[in-house]
């Protein structure tokens, strides 16, 4: 009974953070949370090399994309609570892939960038 006690209090002390499953996804948004900013010097280059942006624009553009990240961080603090985190993070996923699907038709359809140039 004593070692079936002892076990019990140490798994009320272990929190979900503790789990290996929280400690992977954690670690993976650690890693993939700065990339953007890791990558912008290329993503800035890319904009201006491929797509034929100002230097201007590019900025705009990637400004744009930073406000819109920082907004949605500070908007966060108010659903959260109140909304499934699950759920917003699908919808979210889906936005995200239509919407790089759809400026890869762009690309292709409006610019005449095929293969990738």
């Amino acid at each position: 009974m004593k070692q079936f006690n002892e076990a019990l209090a140490l798994d009320l002390h272990r929190t979900e953070l503790d789990r290996p499953r929280a400690l992977i996804g954690l670690i993976s948004l650690l890693v993939m949370g700065p990339m953007f900013f890791l990558l912008l010097p290329l993503y800035i280059g890319a904009l201006v090399d491929y797509l034929g942006l100002s230097e201007a624009q590019a900025g705009l553009l990637t400004s744009l994309e930073l406000l819109g990240t920082s907004a949605a961080a500070v908007m966060a603090v108010f659903w959260i609570r109140r909304l499934s985190w699950r759920r917003v993070a699908a919808y979210a996923a889906g936005a995200l892939l239509l919407g790089n699907l759809l400026c890869v038709f762009f690309a292709v359809r409006h610019c005449g960038c095929r293969n990738g140039y």
